[in-house]
């Protein structure tokens, strides 16, 4: 909760049960917080937040519709999710869940360009001799503020909801020592490598 500029009280509450509003409703009187001065409830989309806040208004008085906002943070979470995993992000997760190692690697590449530069950074960061080359490699080619540097690639871990962001970043920081590094891996003879160069490679249209 905060106190805006003209002392308007409002409430940041997520994730409770009707159990939690028994929790909720002493510390709301606590701090000197009733019908007259409540500000409003800023929940994500689960419906037991519906039920806290209809087991609130047994302790304060409130219409639990005009007094709650939704989280445009969790929207565009959502939105995003969709964009990346499809419209059925569980099924996506199920079927990632079931896969093996090399199942998983296909899934990412049904998913377009951001997935392939998942599965080539998760090839890079998941080798030690891989991730010297690569360091190896920005000395010359880092440009702008990675000059000079030597960074590490960042893998969207999926947990905050801007890794991926994140990782796009960073690849596009690094994006000629990545390149190197690719052209490398055509001229292996390993399997592994000759596969994620023909499959996982971003070239300029992408």
């Amino acid at each position: 909760m905060y106190i805006d500029l003209f002392y308007n009280i409002f409430c940041f509450v997520d994730f409770l049960f009707v159990a939690q509003a028994s929790v909720l409703a002493p510390a709301l009187t606590h701090f000197g917080i009733r019908n007259d001065n409540l500000g409003y409830f800023v929940l994500d989309n689960a419906t037991n937040n519906d039920t806290t806040l209809t087991e609130l208004t047994k302790s304060i008085d409130f219409d639990p519709l005009e007094r709650r906002l939704r989280c445009m943070g969790h929207i565009l979470n959502l939105i995003a999710e969709q964009y990346l995993f499809g419209q059925d992000t569980a099924l996506f997760e199920k079927d990632f869940i079931a896969a093996g190692v090399q199942g998983r690697r296909q899934l990412w590449r049904q998913r377009g360009e951001l997935r392939k530069l998942y599965n080539l950074v998760a090839y890079v960061v998941a080798s030690r001799k891989r991730s010297d080359l690569f360091d190896a490699l920005q000395v010359d080619k880092n440009i702008g503020g990675a000059e000079g540097r030597s960074l590490k690639l960042v893998l969207d871990g999926g947990i905050r909801w801007n890794s991926s962001f994140s990782m796009i970043l960073r690849a596009l920081h690094l994006r000629d020592a990545l390149d190197a590094y690719a052209f490398r891996l055509k001229v292996l003879k390993d399997e592994l490598d000759k596969e994620t160069f023909d499959n996982d490679y971003l070239d300029d249209d992408e």
